[in-house]
């Protein structure tokens, strides 16, 4: 299984990832405070038995904007994907998270998760989620 780290403003954060046939994967996102930016992944599952497995945090505070993006597209049939963020937002912090799951016409049997929790600890503080499935 690959596992990988990435932390926004610090790290490469790839465009684009494709799990071939029996390939499995596990990342996790970091958005630390005081980093403003954008993420935005594309996972392609093109082989039966692909797992993906993606995780992230945010701690977003001050006058911080964060984008996140991440969309999965599985184009083939038995593939498994989960994603969980989760994330707190204070002061005036904005974070915006773009989840995507895409199942090709023919993917059966796909078993796709995707869940965005956060706590906001400010008024001012907002966070806007915006999960979608495409069949």
């Amino acid at each position: 299984m690959d596992k990988n780290i990435y932390i926004l403003g610090s790290s490469e954060i790839p465009s684009s990832i494709v799990l071939d046939s029996g390939r499995e994967r596990s990342d996790i996102f970091m958005v630390p405070g005081g980093v403003n930016g954008c993420m935005d992944v594309t996972y392609e599952l093109i082989g039966e038995g692909a797992s993906l497995d993606v995780k992230g945090i945010y701690v977003c505070r001050g006058d911080q904007d964060v984008d996140i993006r991440i969309t999965v597209k599985h184009l083939c049939g038995n593939c498994v994907s989960h994603q969980l963020f989760k994330g707190i937002a204070l002061d005036k912090a904005k974070v915006n998270f773009e989840g995507l799951v895409y199942v090709a016409s023919g993917a059966e049997k796909t078993e796709a998760l995707q869940e965005n929790h956060s706590l906001l600890l400010s008024e001012g503080a907002l966070v806007q989620s915006q999960p979608q499935l495409e069949i």
